[in-house]
């Protein structure tokens, strides 16, 4: 029989702080070249990711992310309908020639941070993808 870890065997040890209040912390972080002040985005489902929650968002500080079940323009649309208080959101891309088209588009619309949007990364198409794109696309950030 073949024993597996699961989360019985994980220990999670506190540490002393000296915080005398949660409204004390400061949850602001940079990501990405963007300074937010909570480190939290959205799922980039399709029903879940929209320009509203877009906004919603950015009113509390954070970046959204967008999906790419869409057409291209339907995607730029989406992009440019989401950009709230000068935060631009994150845009979901898959592999393939058409995601090449998607990319461009997006970028030339001012999206500079990109998803890559696959079930399994560790995948040599993955790796081809990103080499590809980082390169076409240096100004670019690839998550």
């Amino acid at each position: 029989m073949i024993s597996h870890p699961c989360f019985d065997d994980v220990l999670l040890e506190p540490v002393f702080s000296n915080i005398l209040s949660r409204q004390d912390v400061d949850l602001s972080t940079e990501f990405l070249g963007l300074n937010l002040s909570i480190p939290v985005t959205n799922s980039n489902m399709d029903t879940i990711a929209s320009p509203a929650l877009s906004k919603v968002l950015a009113d509390y500080g954070t970046v959204a992310s967008l999906h790419r079940f869409c057409t291209i323009k339907e995607n730029v649309d989406a992009f440019n309908a989401s950009v709230y208080n000068g935060i631009k959101p994150i845009v979901s891309l898959g592999l393939g020639p058409v995601e090449l088209e998607r990319l461009l588009a997006l970028f030339t619309a001012g999206a500079r941070i990109f998803l890559l949007d696959v079930a399994h990364a560790a995948n040599i198409a993955v790796t081809k993808t990103y080499n590809l794109y980082t390169e076409k696309f240096p100004q670019a950030k690839f998550i």
